[in-house]
């Protein structure tokens, strides 16, 4: 971390830049998936039919408002187009109508299983356009579906990337229950005159007996690591001579959210102790609990600190800057004026803009060093942008009317220039990963909040080199595994400019820069079956991608002050409910089905050969204990044993060590 001094040279740098309750004995009584679907989210559905547009007749597929030329096509046909296909020979050419009375739209009428989750996925080649150069994805195409005894659209997917002259993904759900499960489904948002290529529609049954053989083959192949263990000395020949080892602590970082009541009760940080290995503070280090007044600094945040250090386990910082005013820099919806701190009160009407002391660029840039002053060496990477695109604080006080991320603080390395947040931290700190965290990126939140504007972001802004993906879902039936991987896969190839090559082999996702962290994930569902089920799809799912680095959780319990019911994954008494059981309990994923933990192995030549996911062990040989590490990566490797701790009495075998 490069020190820097807390006195501000500032410049003149103006710029305008830019449930219903469903048992489980429903889910599991299902026919057999079918066989492995394209690209391998999921198992291919035989009630979409023609999704790859290689029939002609019948083509399957019905198109409203769409000019005469459109139709099936191959690769170079259409000037402007993909020169092949994304898959096979053909595709299916739209061109929307200038104009027309009823909505434009690619569509197909298809009948589901009741109250079963369905993956849906397609690619789109778009043109440059401004769904491709805006950050907005307003004007982006989306699915949709209906049941057809209504006219009540859902949300069934939005792009996951936007490139121009590139495929792209667009990717989401579909859930029916009721007496007709019939469903009209279609490409819509195309607008007028607009042409795009369409190849791929895919859909899949997306139970968790679907997902859980699929997540745990990936986990497998990404995370599970085989171990030459070498123990080093003379073991004799004692046939009967084993090694047992324990898995101590996960390597991978699975953490959660800690408030201050939690950072000094006992049975809470002994729930951490168990079951987490990373933290991050719910409010304690935000600016508006750190500085409730000009220049006024608290130690909101040393409760939190301190519990992290005691339980020693990592810290992500959040959050540098939100653009949520109301919620940021307030301390209530209600009276807020009366509440918030009185220079933030004041940002966007009295501070100046013009880099002068006492400016708005000022109190920004002072915000940056004390964040890094006091956190530097403490947090393992930062969310400097916090929710640039679900609010507009900033964007409206620095007159930015396209992209909210820009912000204008001053100085920079160079000078008086525009410069951002993220480019001030890698300035401070060139060797931490600096967050663009956003909100509603996991499952469908309408056309304006979409992942393909988080990577947007964060290709026009290379200096934030980290996807935090928050993911508040509202009901357990909307989050389908095969969704959060195909979004997890796509969102970090083409953040990382592997727009032509997706999706990635996961060999090739691990080793990219830019990576994501599901920064925030609850699931607030009255019934605790569906609830569970969302918890654990997105746990199997990010472990499962290479292009995922952590995994914390938000409300994961219950406790005054918890920001919505009916989320949490344990009671007031951290007592398992049910999807605190599928993670926490001792035949959960941590503690059981990811636990590497392991008794009797037999030692051949000092060796000890066994399957290991990626954290720390100690190793037992006869009354001789030692400790080593896996790190996290992918394929086999060696650790040698060097330090081990021996007691007296009675061994089996000698070691010299």
């Amino acid at each position: 971390m490069r020190t820097v001094g807390l006195g501000l040279a500032l410049f003149v740098c103006l710029q305008a830049v830019v449930h219903a309750s469903v048992s489980s004995s429903v889910i599991s009584s299902q026919t057999d998936p079918g066989p492995v679907a394209p690209y391998g989210y999921g198992f291919a559905s035989d009630r979409l039919v023609n999704g790859g547009f290689e029939v002609e007749d019948p083509l399957g597929w019905e198109t409203t408002c769409a000019d005469p030329s459109s139709g099936r096509v191959t690769g170079g046909e259409v000037p402007g187009g993909p020169d092949s296909a994304k898959s096979g020979d053909w595709m299916f050419y739209f061109k929307a109508a200038d104009s027309c009375p009823e909505t434009i739209k690619l569509s197909q009428t298809i009948t589901l299983e009741p109250n079963t989750p369905y993956h849906v996925m397609l690619y789109i080649w778009l043109p440059e356009s401004t769904c491709t150069t805006e950050i907005a994805s307003s004007d982006c195409p989306q699915l949709l579906y209906r049941r057809i005894d209504t006219d009540e659209f859902t949300g069934a997917g939005v792009t996951i990337t936007a490139v121009g002259d590139s495929w792209n993904l667009i990717s989401g759900t579909m859930w029916t229950a009721g007496d007709t499960n019939t469903v009209e489904l279609r490409l819509q948002e195309i607008p007028p005159g607009a042409e795009v290529w369409v190849d791929d529609i895919i859909m899949s049954r997306c139970t968790l007996e679907d997902f859980r053989p699929v997540s745990e083959r990936r986990v497998d192949e990404i995370r599970k690591r085989s171990v030459e263990l070498k123990l080093g000395g003379d073991f004799g020949n004692g046939t009967d001579v084993t090694a047992d080892i324990s898995m101590t602590k996960h390597g991978y970082p699975f953490g959660a959210a800690m408030w201050d009541g939690c950072a000094t009760d006992s049975a809470c940080l002994d729930f951490f102790r168990q079951n987490f290995n990373f933290a991050t503070a719910k409010e304690s280090m935000k600016w508006k609990e750190s500085e409730p007044a000009p220049g006024v600094f608290t130690d909101a945040d040393e409760k939190v600190l301190n519990a992290v250090k005691d339980l020693d386990i990592g810290l992500r910082g959040h959050t540098v800057f939100w653009d949520v005013p109301i919620q940021v820099f307030m301390n209530s919806r209600i009276d807020a004026r009366e509440r918030c701190a009185p220079a933030l009160c004041a940002l966007p009407q009295t501070l100046p803009r013009d880099g002068s002391e006492g400016s708005l660029q000022s109190a920004m840039y002072a915000r940056l060093l004390r964040f890094v002053s006091r956190y530097g060496d403490v947090t393992a990477n930062d969310d400097v942008d916090n929710e640039m695109l679900h609010g507009s604080f900033f964007k409206v006080v620095q007159d930015d009317v396209r992209m909210a991320v820009l912000l204008q603080v001053a100085p920079s390395v160079h000078g008086c220039e525009r410069v951002i947040a993220a480019q001030q931290m890698a300035y401070l700190q060139p060797d931490k990963r600096r967050f663009l965290n956003d909100f509603c990126m996991m499952v469908y939140c309408g056309p304006d909040i979409t992942l393909s504007s988080l990577v947007k972001q964060s290709k026009t802004f290379p200096d934030a080199n980290g996807l935090g993906l928050q993911s508040h879902v509202t009901s357990g039936k909307e989050v389908c595994g095969f969704d959060l991987l195909a979004r997890f896969d796509h969102a970090v190839a083409v953040a990382n400019d592997k727009t032509s090559e997706v999706p990635l082999p996961q060999e090739d996702l691990i080793g990219l820069e830019k990576k994501i962290w599901v920064t925030e994930m609850d699931s607030q569902d009255t019934d605790l079956f569906w609830r569970a089920n969302a918890y654990e799809s997105f746990y199997r799912a990010a472990y499962a991608s290479a292009g995922v680095d952590g995994m914390m959780v938000w409300g994961w319990a219950r406790h005054p002050g918890q920001w919505r019911p009916d989320q949490e994954m344990v009671d007031e008494n951290f007592n398992l409910l049910e999807p605190g059981e599928r993670i926490f309990a001792a035949d959960g994923l941590l503690h059981s089905e990811w636990n590497s933990t392991v008794s009797d192995v037999s030692i051949e030549d000092t060796t000890v050969s066994f399957d290991a996911f990626p954290g720390s062990y100690s190793v037992e040989v006869g009354d001789c204990v030692a400790d080593f590490t896996v790190p996290l990566g992918i394929g086999g490797l060696t650790v040698e044993v060097d330090a081990w701790s021996c007691a007296g009495g009675g061994r089996k075998i000698r070691l010299f060590l």
